[in-house]
């Protein structure tokens, strides 16, 4: 339990730091200067997309993922029915 305090409290407070003082968590220069120019331009438009790119990645991964696991599944169950056996014991 000591262990687990001792990464969880810095962590709190590095979290509260920033949510305290929001200009210490300033956006990168680049996007900084899009959101300036307004939501016109090309280059915010571009980080925009590049953004819900970044956003959806993880869970195209992740759908991937448990795609093959339960083809997987789907595969050796079916190949233990063939050989006559469902997995249990008898």
């Amino acid at each position: 339990m000591k262990r687990s305090l001792k990464y969880i409290i810095p962590a709190a407070l590095a979290l509260l730091a920033f949510l305290a003082v929001p200009e210490i968590a300033d956006a990168c220069p680049n996007c900084k200067e899009a959101y300036i120019e307004g939501a016109d331009s090309p280059v915010s438009s571009g980080y925009n997309v590049s953004i819900l790119f970044m956003m959806i990645a993880p869970f195209v991964i992740g759908g991937v993922v448990a795609v093959r696991i339960a083809i997987a599944i789907k595969k050796n169950s079916k190949n233990q029915q063939d050989a006559g056996t469902d997995g249990t014991a008898e």
